[in-house]
């Protein structure tokens, strides 16, 4: 009897040993679980954006605004006059530097690519890739407007320019070559009245003016001038296809 005890308890402790050995084996063997790593939430935001401006081409075609000092090429005269106290025809000289007010067109061919690294969370960063027109660039403008002018009158509205320059973020700067034309006493008219003190008549009576659309005094003169000009520049592409989105 007692054997048979003791046997029962050895098997009852061999059951237990390897029940308690098996539950630990099992635990033994249960893979570590990790931390999920965390995804930067706006990882793909930054990389859409910085996608969406197709590399910086999209900038090159800008409009622009500027003004600056050109130096016309040649003599410029003023609007003739005529005294009102000694009805002498008074014929001067004219300022040869304008400033005009600029509208246009700005092309700048070249990219350049501008690194950052954007912090996303404290152990992950974006490298984020922002490309800009930079370098030569062309420009193709109007004059609508005049900070400094020539007191002469105007042939037509047509007053443009072209300009060589260097652009650097929203602002460039061009060397310009720009076409107008003016009403301007003819040189015939200039040589026999210009400090004369002669009056101006017309079937033998004195005038008190003249018309800038007399064609015996006036005629159309084209010109052309040489300055600088420091203009803002304004991205068309990109606003028309951030609106249409």
């Amino acid at each position: 009897m007692l054997n048979y005890l003791k046997r029962t308890l050895t098997i009852k402790q061999v059951l237990i040993a390897v029940i308690v050995a098996s539950s630990l084996g099992i635990k033994a063997q249960e893979p570590e679980k990790k931390p999920t790593p965390q995804v930067p939430v706006n990882a793909s935001e930054i990389n859409l954006k910085a996608s969406e401006d197709n590399y910086g081409w999209s900038k090159r075609i800008s409009f622009i605004f500027g003004a600056g000092p050109s130096v016309v090429k040649g003599k410029l005269y003023q609007d003739v006059s005529i005294d009102k106290s000694s009805n002498f025809v008074q014929i001067e000289e004219a300022d040869r530097v304008r400033t005009p007010i600029s509208l246009g067109i700005l092309y700048t061919p070249f990219v350049s690519d501008i690194r950052r690294r954007i912090k996303t969370s404290d152990k992950d960063s974006v490298i984020l890739y922002d490309h800009y027109p930079r370098g030569f660039s062309i420009g193709l403008f109007i004059n609508p407007f005049e900070l400094s002018s020539i007191n002469a009158t105007q042939t037509s509205q047509v007053d443009l320019g072209i300009g060589l320059g260097y652009r650097t973020g929203s602002f460039s700067i061009l060397v310009t070559s720009e076409f107008f034309a003016l009403r301007q006493p003819k040189q015939s008219f200039i040589d026999y009245y210009m400090n004369k003190n002669l009056t101006y008549n017309v079937n033998n009576e004195i005038q008190t003016s003249i018309n800038v659309n007399e064609e015996s005094v006036y005629r159309s003169k084209k010109f052309i001038s040489f300055g600088l000009k420091l203009a803002y520049t304004f991205d068309i592409a990109k606003s028309y296809f951030t609106s249409t989105r």
